[in-house]
């Protein structure tokens, strides 16, 4: 199914159309399951055996007029035994039965977790990190018990109400149909209100996901959140949401509060039946006293049943959101037969290539026709919404073209599989992201299993060298929550240093100096240039300065390309280029005049 609301996960379905969906992750543990079911349908017999041993006692004593020591006793070392059996299969089910349900969880999580990883950039243009967090985790937690319950439950009560139909038809089928004729009412009320609880779980869980973003968001921006003294405005926005959660839940313990209201009335009308159908069927006293213990099994079993309905309702809505994310299709793939890219030479040729982001209808480029030569630097400039960094997202395939094609060394890249090509990619960007570890984690992520040495080389070709001495643990230091421990030119240091050691063909830089102090900038300018030297390069400029030696600059704007040509004809042609070029100018010389004010004043 493909996915068509505003999140972009795959639209929903009603909660029970799920079940079959999940049934085949126990195909793996069916060995256990199938224990765990034998377990507790032995468990469930022994159960029904109590009532017999009861009648068979009472009947002896009303023979005799007393209970019958030796009959107490053959039945109790009979039943001891049972017990223990018993004990032993409940022991297996509680413990196996929930180590299956951790693995099934388990697996989910992985799944969910791999399908996360192969979904496009525009899926995640439309979520919020937090949700997804949710889903992946508070959400499948509630698969433990569901996947180990869910089953069970209903297999124990289904042998219990039969078990007890059975044994009672054979005793007095009639007042036995009489009595029975309540269960379907009690199927019906718990049907009814599982239908309530349907769409007021989805709404908990979805409360709850956006408390999650919400949490995540100012959370991760509470820098931001300070620098503007938006405390409070945060405090309301959590609050908001607090409510909303407040508010389904408390609709769900009114739905559920009901429905046992509605059992307990059920469970009067059960005993009171026993009582009067007993004396309209004039049934013996230790039949009698079957019927009361038979009965109140047929009414745990039920509400047992129903106590479970909250659980499997938490379950299979949880499994619903997974199941959702499962649905939502992997839009960018390998085709089939795509070969490995490889002695990659860096020629790239755009051919009429129009794209648009999904669910709108301007294209962002139109039949837009692009030569780039191996080895050149080519940089893009241009207003903002021209299309710049679309055209360089387009290049590793983080989005997929609408119409036309790019060719790399004359390979459609679309024929050619993703790792490949990405392999043969550097791409260093403005926003730089750090992970959580070391400043030499975060470098070897260029080459996962990089020799140290290499590391260490990849790190002085970007500068990291320079600050990195100054670290208390050197290479070893701890960077922080996405770098925060290092300054932005030190972090894209550090992302340069990543791309220098997984040594590409073919570099991508997206506005990776816009964000950084002139004295900053230079400093990585000086990386970046070095790491250019003898590759095909694709810069996007924000200040033009840093592009005038360029082999060639593409002016691109919303009608496409407009100008093309170096630093020097571009000039010469007084076009849109003189005009951007000039304000990049101006504008970088009032930036050093600020800055050099407060270094003054420091």
């Amino acid at each position: 199914m493909g996915f068509e609301n505003k999140e972009g996960v795959a639209p929903k379905r009603k909660s029970w159309s799920y079940v079959k969906d999940f049934i085949p992750h126990y195909r793996p543990y069916i060995g256990l399951f199938v224990l765990d079911m034998l377990c507790s349908l032995l468990a469930a017999g022994i159960e029904l055996v109590f009532p017999l041993f009861v009648e068979q006692i009472t009947t002896e004593a009303v023979d005799t007029g007393f209970v019958v020591l030796n009959t107490v006793l053959k039945y109790a070392a009979i039943l001891v035994a049972i017990r223990a059996v018993e004990i032993g299969c409940k022991f297996f089910v509680t413990k196996f039965g929930h180590i299956m349900g951790v693995k099934i969880e388990s697996d989910l999580r992985r799944n969910m977790f791999a399908h996360l990883q192969k979904l496009s950039h525009s899926f995640y243009d439309n979520q919020k990190v937090g949700t997804l967090m949710s889903r992946i985790t508070t959400d499948l937690f509630d698969i433990t018990e569901f996947s180990h319950h869910c089953p069970e439950t209903i297999f124990i009560a289904s042998v219990r109400i039969i078990g007890i139909f059975t044994i009672l038809a054979m005793k007095d089928w009639r007042m036995t149909v009489c009595l029975f004729a309540l269960v379907p009412f009690m199927a019906w009320l718990t049907i009814h209100f599982n239908n309530k609880w349907d769409d007021n779980y989805q709404k908990n869980r979805g409360n709850m996901a956006e408390i999650n973003a919400q949490v995540e968001d100012s959370l991760a921006g509470a820098r931001v959140v300070k620098s503007f003294a938006n405390e409070k405005v945060e405090e309301e926005k959590f609050d908001k949401g607090n409510k909303a959660f407040v508010k389904s839940k408390s609709l769900t313990y009114h739905y559920m509060g009901t429905f046992f209201a509605g059992i307990r009335a059920m469970d009067a009308i059960m005993y009171i039946s026993i009582l009067v159908l007993g004396a309209i069927f004039k049934i013996s006293a230790p039949l009698f006293l079957v019927y009361l213990l038979y009965g109140g099994t047929l009414l745990n079993s039920l509400i047992y049943f129903a106590d479970y309905s909250e659980q499997f309702q938490k379950g299979i809505t949880a499994f619903m959101r997974y199941q959702q994310i499962m649905d939502t299709p992997i839009e960018i793939t390998d085709k089939e037969g795509a070969q490995d890219l490889t002695e990659v030479k860096g020629n790239i040729e755009f051919r009429d290539v129009t794209f648009r982001y999904k669910n709108t209808n301007r294209d962002i480029l139109a039949k837009l026709n692009l030569t780039i030569n191996q080895g050149e630097t080519v940089a893009i400039v241009g207003p903002s919404g021209g299309g710049k960094t679309t055209l360089a997202n387009l290049i590793p395939r983080f989005y997929e073209v609408t119409d036309g094609e790019i060719l790399i060394d004359g390979h459609n890249i679309k024929d050619v599989t993703m790792k490949s090509l990405r392999e043969n990619i550097g791409v260093v960007q403005q926003d730089v992201y750090l992970f959580w570890g070391t400043v030499a984690d975060n470098i070897e992520y260029g080459r996962i299993g990089a020799l140290k040495e290499e590391i260490l080389g990849a790190a002085r070709l970007a500068g990291v060298d320079e600050f990195a001495d100054t670290l208390r643990d050197g290479y070893d230091s701890f960077v922080g929550e996405r770098g925060v421990k290092l300054s932005g030119g030190q972090k894209q240091r550090v992302s340069i240093a990543r791309v220098f050691l997984k040594n590409p063909p073919i570099l991508i830089l997206d506005e990776a100096t816009s964000a950084l102090d002139n004295e900053s900038e230079v400093k990585v300018q000086k990386s970046l240039d070095l790491l250019a030297k003898g590759r095909t390069s694709i810069v996007i400029a924000h200040r033009l300065s840093t592009i005038r030696n360029a082999d060639k600059i593409i002016v691109l704007t919303d009608k496409g390309i407009v100008e093309t040509g170096t630093h020097s004809s571009l000039i010469k042609n007084n076009g849109l280029y003189k005009k951007l070029y000039d304000l990049s100018v101006r504008t970088e010389n009032l930036q050093m005049q600020v800055e050099h004010h407060e270094n003054a004043k420091s």
